[in-house]
């Protein structure tokens, strides 16, 4: 143990830590004399973060009404409430984490990072302590949504509401539940303004033909799970380039809904390369019990660099593409002969056949390999209607 000379306490150090896996309790609350309380922390926001798993917050944070001016001694810096939630948020964000590390992040000491900690346990959030390792929250703790500005509650809420108007399933369910959750930690003025603002703003449905997306269809749900476990999947996939059926074990990546399509996309250890799967060509799925690790797909690696295409666009037909762009498309450039655009596809197949589409309208100038891939596909075309028709009988 250290003692604390300004208060007369003793703190637990590293040596004094509980066993692993067990909470931390330190004897001596520290927070009951805060001074030092924004108004932002007050009322029902200092209850949601001080006052956490039915504990009733310290008195400093439940003036609902004036709130203390901050002494001197937290003026000019982060302020001690401040701190406590920006800790607690810490240690939810990035697992275990060492006194020391926090003391630095915080440029506060170790000591205080201690009383810190006996402050939250004392307050009812599970900190536990890993002797000779840090600091955790336990396993399935969460923090409550303590604050949301005005524009960040209508950003949420109208993105629940364009979720429900393209989609079904138990997700969209889950957004209207989390929508009126987030209104309720607004004050009164702020919800009915959100509430306006949303009820402003309306997502029709999909356009005739266009399905609306299934968010529990199992395929897409078995791909969630595999990819939160980072497991391989087994696919038979049915290729458009060549026309053939493979069999394929992917390690799944990310999942991206683009034209009334769903697209995995993974490293296909068939092929050694990043590829894109379009779900509907997918005839079979069966998720492995074999964990994929140091993939290039992995968290904590850079995404493959994906393949740069650069076509140019006759004038006549700038306007139409710009209409119905690639879902891949990222910029564009007006030169003399055209409008070049640049796009970023995972893969040739991805763009090649909506390419050839515009016909003459244009042209690849990079890469050379779909550039000679259009011009086969062109010729291939060209031959098959130079053949006369068959005879038919009336």
């Amino acid at each position: 143990m250290i003692g604390d000379p300004a208060a007369g306490r003793l703190v637990a150090t590293a040596d004094d830590r509980p066993a692993s896996g067990t909470r931390q309790r330190p004897p001596t609350p520290d927070v009951a004399g805060l001074d030092c309380v924004p108004a932002g922390w007050t009322g029902a926001v200092g209850r949601a973060v001080l006052g956490v798993a039915g504990t009733s917050p310290p008195r400093a944070a439940r003036r609902d009404r004036a709130p203390p001016v901050a002494s001197a001694e937290c003026q000019g810096t982060m302020n001690r409430i401040d701190r406590l939630f920006a800790l607690a948020t810490v240690l939810q964000a990035r697992g275990l984490v060492r006194a020391e590390d926090l003391a630095a992040h915080f440029e506060v000491s170790r000591r205080t990072i201690y009383r810190d900690v006996a402050a939250l346990s004392e307050v009812g959030v599970p900190v536990v302590a890993h002797p000779g390792q840090g600091y955790s929250l336990a396993d399935g703790f969460f923090l409550p949504p303590v604050v949301f500005t005005r524009a960040e509650a209508t950003a949420l809420a109208l993105g629940g509401r364009l979720l429900a108007s393209r989609a079904d399933g138990l997700l969209v369910a889950a957004t209207e539940t989390a929508a009126a959750k987030i209104a309720a930690l607004l004050p009164p003025d702020a919800r009915a303004e959100v509430a306006r603002l949303t009820d402003a703003v309306r997502f029709p449905a999909p356009p005739a033909g266009e399905a609306r997306i299934d968010l529990e269809e199992p395929r897409l749900a078995r791909l969630r799970r595999a990819i939160v476990d980072r497991r391989l999947v087994a696919i038979r996939y049915h290729g458009r380039g060549r026309g053939e059926t493979t069999e394929r074990r992917v390690e799944p990546r990310t999942l991206t809904y683009v034209d009334g399509a769903w697209y995995l996309a993974g490293h296909c250890r068939l092929r050694d390369a990043e590829r894109a799967f379009r779900l509907d060509r997918i005839d079979h799925l069966v998720a492995l019990d074999e964990p994929f690790v140091g993939s290039p797909t992995g968290p904590d690696a850079s995404p493959p660099a994906p393949v740069r295409v650069r076509p140019r666009f006759a004038a006549r037909a700038v306007r139409w593409v710009r209409e119905r762009q690639h879902w891949s498309f990222v910029g564009e450039e007006a030169t003399a002969g055209g409008t070049v655009m640049c796009y970023a596809p995972d893969g040739l197949d991805e763009i090649a056949p909506w390419l050839l589409g515009w016909g003459t309208a244009a042209e690849v100038l990079a890469p050379a390999a779909l550039r000679v891939r259009l011009r086969d596909e062109a010729l291939a075309v060209a031959a098959a209607l130079t053949d006369p028709l068959p005879a038919t009988s009336d």
